[in-house]
């Protein structure tokens, strides 16, 4: 599988044409920082990596955001010139950039593969304009349509598309036609999302003021399983809870650091890492972050060293969220423990339930675990 235990890379770039409803990322609409944030960005890379007593290689960069395809080419440019001259990369190294259709052509498009970026992820979300208006995209069906075309034959052959259900006045027949209208593009990977409603979002006040009405666990379920059940029999793979690729060979190399434990280090404003057995996160604030790095000090909002406790919780949340689940030798091996036997009471009502199984030494959750995986990990924290 397209997997390694190589550390990763991510570059939040905080820069929004316009904030949706929805979403909770720190964004700002205001780009007039964004060539001294750029300056900081390189500053945090040089001073993150002078502290390395010895330095790894990374064989995954993300470019995530905000929108970082609103960054002119030569900014773009600046950002992946930099990075070798302060880490070691892989020559084989994954690097996606995420982009929001409409704000990208096919000549910018081009220009991304000279520069390296092999993988491409499409904030599609919808293929109904009804949709789109409701979650503030800026895009419509048209744009999308066309970003994706352009992505082809721009030279991406491995597209991924986000898509988004459960949204409000949404039908299982619209999810159902956005899925298929996806398909018909044979992208490499698919990312498919329920819609949240988090606290200090825009969709949250609507929520709390009654003008929006959140789908329950049942009907959640319904647009789960009607997009499990065409993308399987299109030939995906289910290797994550919300994720699907045409292969192995396709999986999200990147994203799949985060749910094997894998370190990562995130620049930028707000950016999260978990490296050494720490876990920090950046302030979320573009011109806090650059004050920071103008005085040459990490721009930290929050450092954690993890307990042992912590470790195993978190090794097993993120493993169960995979479709292979929890290697029960590995687990042994690191934290010097059984799991079947530690877990023993959880692990029979589980399996009992038929929401999990043990497969080729791993314990893994069902397809029907899958659909309440939110529900059935905690019993796994620690007390």
């Amino acid at each position: 599988m397209n997997v390694t235990r190589q550390p990763g890379i991510y570059i939040h770039i905080p820069f929004c044409k316009a904030k949706c409803g929805y979403c909770d990322f720190y964004s700002i609409e205001d780009s007039s920082l964004s060539s001294a944030f750029l300056d900081a960005l390189i500053q945090e890379i040089k001073l993150f990596t002078a502290d390395l007593s010895a330095m790894p290689k990374f064989d995954t960069i993300y470019l995530g955001g905000g929108t970082p395809s609103l960054l002119p080419i030569e900014n773009l440019s600046q950002i992946l010139s930099a990075l070798p001259k302060y880490c070691k990369l892989d020559p084989d190294c994954e690097i996606t950039i995420e982009v929001n259709p409409g704000t990208i052509n096919l000549t910018q498009l081009k220009k991304y593969r000279e520069l390296g970026i092999n993988r491409i992820s499409l904030g599609i979300q919808s293929f109904i304009d009804k949709d789109l208006q409701v979650l503030g995209r800026i895009h419509t069906v048209a744009n999308a349509v066309k970003t994706i075309e352009d992505s082809k034959t721009g030279g991406f052959n491995n597209i991924n598309l986000d898509l988004i259900f459960a949204l409000p006045h949404h039908t299982l027949n619209n999810w159902e036609y956005t899925i298929r209208k996806a398909l018909s593009f044979d992208p490499e990977h698919l990312s498919i999302y329920n819609l949240t409603f988090e606290p200090g979002t825009p969709f949250y006040q609507k929520l709390r003021q009654g003008r929006f009405v959140k789908y329950n666990d049942v009907n959640e379920g319904k647009y789960y399983t009607t997009a499990h059940s065409i993308l399987a029999e299109a030939g995906y793979l289910h290797y994550e809870v919300s994720n699907y690729a045409k292969s192995e060979e396709l999986v999200s190399r990147h994203n799949y650091k985060y749910w094997s434990h894998t370190p990562y280090v995130g620049f930028g404003p707000s950016a999260h890492s978990f490296w050494d057995n720490y876990r920090w996160s950046n302030v979320a604030s573009v011109r806090g972050y650059i004050n920071q790095l103008q005085r040459d000090t990490l721009p930290r909002s929050m450092t954690e060293k993890l307990k042992n406790s912590q470790l195993i919780f978190e090794n097993i949340f993120l493993a169960l969220r995979t479709y292979q689940g929890l290697n029960l030798n590995s687990f042994k091996n690191r934290f010097g423990m059984e799991f079947i036997r530690t877990y023993r009471t959880e692990v029979d009502k589980l399996i009992n339930l038929k929401l999990a199984e043990i497969q080729n030494d791993c314990f893994r959750l069902t397809e029907k675990g899958m659909l309440v995986c939110d529900e059935i990990l905690p019993a796994f924290a620690a007390d």
